[in-house]
């Protein structure tokens, strides 16, 4: 958002127009965050085709949200699809070593009330 700020900047300041990039499926970056956040809430095998362009164009500009999107996946995966106690608490600390790498402060609160 500060490079756009700043191309914004140099417009008014050269007298030109500021052209915003356009996404190719027709959202501009400023679009792109706020109409992801239903992609974001659903499992990537019940989204549609226009949710899966703008899922791959948002993890492509934002690793961090691919990385936070497939830690929560992974922890429902867990609690949906584990019956047994033992493989669960397993696949827990697994999950939990993964959060502990990735540095994400929000996803250490959830892996410290497990």
């Amino acid at each position: 958002m500060d490079a756009k700020n700043d191309a914004i900047e140099l417009a008014k300041k050269t007298d030109t127009d500021y052209v915003t990039k356009v996404l190719p499926n027709g959202d501009t970056i400023k679009q792109l965050l706020p109409r992801s956040r239903y992609v974001l809430y659903k499992k990537e095998k019940v989204w549609t085709e226009n949710q899966k362009q703008r899922a791959a164009l948002l993890f492509e500009l934002y690793p961090d949200i691919k990385q936070s999107y497939d830690l929560t996946m992974s922890l429902s995966y867990i609690f949906e699809n584990t019956t047994d106690k033992l493989y669960g608490l397993t696949r827990l600390a697994k999950w939990h070593e993964r959060v502990r790498q990735a540095r994400f402060k929000a996803f250490n609160t959830v892996a410290r009330s497990i």
